[in-house]
């Protein structure tokens, strides 16, 4: 939350005294010392306030511009000027309302030790009106929360060095992070949590679950992400378990450009021998270029929901195809089945950022762009397992490929009346190739090897549009407004998996699937802030609305095998790609079917 902050800042220049030619900077917060305040004096450094609040420099006469600053973070300036033989002393009073222009600069606590013959009757008032922003600093921020909140900076995370806000909240206490992607908080997982990015409530990429999948957020177009383990009234109702707040980059304070290269090796990974099978031409990039899409030929004689395939007796209606039709679908799918494999290229990466701050009569127009590539190999080799059926103990073979693409852009506009506009848009892509052979004997029978083979492809995708109005009201008070867009999607296409017993084909096992998740999200919330003060008491009222609206759309086919290897028509000893050809399903010896349930 931004604490709004006052500097009254009063200049007080008088006559020949024992602090002759010394200037006197005093800083308090809530009528408390404020301590680590940096000072500069005409764009020279002189130190920091001390435990009490207090810099005592050197001073010559003439004209002076002064700098207060906290966590690189520019809080107020003030320009004077002071004669020969004459000291100045600066009060800066920082709080969290605004004053009443009625109220008066008074001594601070403490100015009478430390300047008791000062004559106070020609007081020169300045008022400097900014923001004291605290969430630059994890530590701050949590200490003015009014809620039990863990936070991490920027600093933070540039600091560890996560690659994705999954990672980094792995150091926060009370929050697990379970299958790398999603988050538990105090114990609660994603039914009683929720995540916003911007302040706006985020759609998943998981077809059955309402969590967002954190690893997809790159930190590196993050600013923060603040963990709140505890309710307040701007959150969504349904979260009663807590809240994962994550706020991307905001507008650069100053020009900047960078271009960075990355290359990783992997013990145990990178040169060795993967898992992989044939794939598309654009695997490389994590962009299935269609040569894992449903084939036309399947789709026409998919029945309504894609449940229950049957060939027609008679006419062919909707509900039934020819047995023509059924042997050119299963045909129409590829026969890559058998593993192979490659040798694992080091993991590498290319990022690139560009900011630009523009100063216009007015204001301030800047931009901030930010693209990341990043491709590496992940192994598991020799894996111990115990099947979740428990018909089978074994070890197991995962490999995989991972490629992401991000892009982050955010443009906008700052008015010197302190009314701002800015967009923000975000594109985030993920893609995981997995190949995978799990090899065990039957628990119910220890002379039966069972052999388990799958292959998947899986692309993420998140696409969000964000625009956010500041505009100052009523002189102190603030209203806030956001419109949001986001859209998910998860894609799927031809998941394949077999199983052999003991050298044997087993074709009721068998199956190929495509899935499809796509859910949009819009967000409009409205926030409006005004400072309120009541005798020696100062605080912030707010009122705000947040509007959610989210529309999901999946889709689910499951094709399967009919097959009697017992019969003899074939060897079912053979490999897949042998099996699985024109000439055994013209046969009969193997049958496409559907095997879509409806509770898919």
């Amino acid at each position: 939350m931004n604490k709004r902050l006052i500097a009254l800042l009063g200049a007080l220049l008088f006559g020949t005294s024992a602090w002759a030619d010394q200037l006197l900077v005093n800083t308090t917060f809530e009528k408390r010392p404020l301590e680590g305040v940096d000072i500069a004096l005409d764009d020279r450094p002189l130190g920091s306030t001390d435990a009490l609040g207090q810099l005592v420099g050197a001073l010559r006469p003439g004209e002076h511009l002064l700098v207060c600053s906290k966590n690189g973070g520019e809080l107020a300036r003030y320009r004077f000027a002071v004669g020969e033989g004459e000291d100045a002393r600066i009060g800066i009073r920082f709080t969290d309302f605004v004053a009443d222009p009625e109220i008066r600069f008074d001594i601070l606590p403490g100015a009478a030790d430390i300047a008791p013959a000062l004559d106070f009757s020609d007081v020169e008032e300045v008022e400097v009106l900014g923001e004291y922003k605290p969430q630059e600093n994890a530590q701050e921020f949590e200490r003015f929360s009014v809620a039990i909140t863990d936070s991490i900076s920027i600093d933070d995370l540039l600091r560890a060095g996560d690659s994705d806000v999954a990672s980094a909240l792995k150091r926060i206490v009370g929050v697990a992070v379970t299958g790398g992607k999603y988050a538990n908080v105090r114990g609660l997982s994603g039914r009683y949590i929720s995540s916003m990015l911007n302040g706006g409530l985020m759609p998943s990429t998981d077809p059955f679950r309402r969590d967002v999948q954190l690893d997809l957020f790159p930190s590196d177009i993050l600013g923060g992400i603040e963990i709140q383990k505890s309710f307040t009234a701007n959150l969504p109702s349904d979260t009663t378990g807590g809240a994962i707040l994550m706020s991307t980059r905001g507008l650069p304070d100053e020009d900047s450009a960078g271009l960075s290269v990355s290359l990783g090796y992997v013990d145990g990974v990178t040169g060795e021998r993967l898992l992989s099978y044939a794939g598309g031409g654009s695997d490389d990039v994590g962009v299935d270029d269609g040569t894992r899409a449903l084939p036309g030929a399947v789709r026409r004689i998919l029945p309504p929901g894609g449940i229950g395939l049957r060939s027609c007796a008679g006419p062919i209606t909707s509900n039934c195809a020819s047995e023509e039709q059924i042997l050119a679908a299963a045909n129409s799918l590829s026969r890559v089945y058998k593993p192979g494999r490659e040798t694992a290229a080091p993991a590498y990466g290319l990022s690139g950022h560009l900011g630009r701050r523009l100063q216009r009569a007015g204001g301030d127009i800047s931009y901030y762009a930010a693209i990341n590539y990043e491709q590496a190999h992940a192994s598991r080799q020799d894996a111990r397992f115990e099947n979740v059926q428990g018909d089978a103990d074994g070890r197991a073979i995962w490999d995989s490929f991972h490629a992401g693409l991000n892009g982050y852009l955010v443009a906008g506009w700052q008015d010197a009346d302190r009314w701002s506009v800015l967009s923000k848009t975000i594109v985030l892509r993920e893609t995981e190739d997995r190949a995978s052979v799990e090899s065990g004997l039957d628990t119910s029978n220890a002379d039966v090897l069972q052999v388990d083979t799958s292959f998947e492809w899986v692309e993420r995708q998140f696409i969000g549009q964000q625009f956010e109005l500041s505009l100052p009201l009523l002189g102190s008070h603030m209203l806030d407004a956001s419109l949001a867009w986001s859209q998910t999607r998860r894609d799927s296409p031809d998941r394949r998996s077999y199983q052999y017993r003991s050298g044997f084909f087993i074709p009721t096992v068998f199956e190929r699937s495509y899935a499809e998740l796509s859910e949009d999200s819009l967000n409009l919330s409205l926030d409006y802030q005004w400072p309120f003060v009541w005798g020696a008491v100062y605080s912030n009222l707010r009122a705000g609305l947040l509007l959610n609206s989210r529309d999901r759309d999946s889709s689910l086919i499951r094709l399967g095998l009919q097959g009697n290897c017992s019969s003899g028509a074939v060897d079912c000893r053979e490999d897949l790609e042998s099996l699985l050809t024109p000439a055994n399903f013209a046969s009969g010896a193997f049958r496409l079917t559907t095997t879509t349930a409806r509770t898919d």
